[in-house]
């Protein structure tokens, strides 16, 4: 079987199939990591010791995570159905030397015995749900009870539930697993554009508090039963009380939001003066109370001394503050600030309206007018090369790049334009050079290597 090997952040290898069509090799020739804002949190919260359990492994993005961090005396144990993606899988495994992962092929649902698994061209969407004409594989089945008690699983600490809308029918042939363990548990709440609203209930019903990523991958806050969800937002995490002080105590979790951060006045304009851009940025004019409060309350939420209750709260608070500066007025500099705190908060949507908005401005109305975050965070470390008006835009335009869409895979040659002049500027990056070159590609302007 023919396959490509891509490195990925950390030094792993992943094993895919060998084209930019595929979902999983596109998104990691592209990034060099797997999409998702949780697979950041994954490295952080994995200990040495770590007993996993990965339910939908597909190639093993997350199996080599947990790996890693669970060295060298943790135990993963990864379960794929599908048999071409579990022959990657099985590659994956073997040419990274993961000796403490055990792979599976079994699917989990809510009974025992076979099952077809409808294949999808794009493998990561493969499901038991098998749609009108979808080819299908036999495949054994299980529930998360039965596996458990075959396999002797106890003490885990992780489990990753990705099942393509098979989670309820898990969960359902899980009970008796999930009320006598107490993993953090990582769940797909969206499959495809389909809300799974069901699984946070039942993960309560069951014992388990719902958290929500923020920083956009730093620390897992509060999500209530009648909380939004943003659109981009795929995952949510549930954990019992003794699991959320461990890692309350890691600071990866704020059990709580308090009724006040109360900020240091002046904390946020002296932190956003100390950055290497900063000296070239207009001094801030007349700042309103509104604005000062909101990056006095975002240099709070940085500060990772900090209590998380207490970061979590301030954050929540920059994300109100903020988008009332930006409606009190709405210049570059604000729309900055606003499109920055809320990638950061998790409202990524208005992330995206901002920064629409921004672009707008700065395309026909100059740079910054005072000093400001910069839309992306990369441009933190970044000093201002000639003019402050092509760093403010190239920051802008990466931002919208990276938080419009998941990945080049979605969004397609719409933005190549902006990719392509972001190259010609004095900021180019490999990332983005990655995104355009594929991009390229996939529209068919491009051959494939070897061709």
């Amino acid at each position: 079987m023919e396959m490509w090997s891509v490195k990925v952040h950390g030094g792993s290898t992943i094993c895919v199939p060998p084209s930019p069509a595929c979902l999983t090799t596109y998104v990691l020739l592209e990034q060099e990591d797997w999409f998702e804002k949780e697979i950041a949190f994954v490295r952080r919260a994995v200990e040495p010791g770590t007993r996993a359990l990965d339910i939908g492994a597909n190639f093993g993005v997350y199996t080599e995570a947990l790996a890693r961090g669970s060295a060298p005396t943790g135990h993963v144990w990864a379960l794929e159905p599908a048999t071409t993606t579990l022959a990657y899988l099985r590659q994956t495994v073997a040419v990274n030397n993961f000796r403490q992962v055990e792979v599976v092929r079994l699917a989990l649902s809510n009974r025992a015995g076979v099952a077809n698994l409808g294949i999808d061209r794009n493998c990561e969407l493969n499901s038991l749900s098998v749609k009108a004409g979808q080819p299908t594989e036999e495949v054994p089945i299980a529930t998360l009870d039965g596996f458990a008690a075959a396999s002797g699983l106890s003490g885990i600490d992780f489990l990753k539930l990705d099942a393509e809308g098979e989670e309820l029918r898990i969960l359902e042939g899980g009970e008796q697993f999930l009320r006598a363990e107490s993993p953090l548990v990582m769940f797909e709440v969206k499959a495809g554009a389909e809300w799974q609203l069901r699984l946070p209930e039942r993960f309560r019903e069951l014992g388990y508090d719902i958290y929500r990523l923020v920083g956009p991958d730093r620390l897992l806050v509060p999500h209530g039963a009648a909380d939004p969800l943003d659109a981009f937002e795929l995952n949510l995490f549930a954990c019992k009380a003794d699991r959320a002080a461990q890692l309350a105590a890691r600071g990866l979790l704020a059990r709580a939001y308090l009724s006040d951060a109360s900020p240091s006045q002046g904390a946020g304009l002296s932190l956003c003066a100390a950055q290497a851009f900063a000296a070239t940025l207009p001094a801030p004019q007349n700042a309103s109370p509104t604005q000062a409060e909101a990056l006095d309350a975002y240099a709070l939420w940085r500060d990772e001394t900090a209590d998380p209750e207490l970061r979590a709260t301030a954050l929540r608070g920059a994300l109100a503050k903020v988008c009332s500066a930006a409606r009190e007025t709405p210049s570059n500099a604000m729309l900055s600030n606003a499109a920055r705190i809320a990638y950061e908060a998790g409202a990524r949507t208005l992330a995206v309206q901002f920064l629409q908005a921004l672009l707008r401005r700065v395309q026909s109305d100059g740079g910054p007018e005072f000093l400001c975050w910069p839309a992306h965070p990369r441009y933190d470390r970044v000093a201002v090369v000639n003019d402050a008006r092509t760093w403010f835009l190239a920051a802008a335009s990466e931002a919208y790049v990276t938080t419009a869409g998941f990945s080049g895979y979605y969004t397609g040659d719409s933005l190549s334009g902006m990719l392509a002049w972001l190259q010609r500027t004095p900021y180019a990056s490999p990332a983005m050079e990655r995104r355009r070159q594929l991009i390229t590609l996939l529209a068919g302007r491009q051959r494939q290597p070897g061709q």
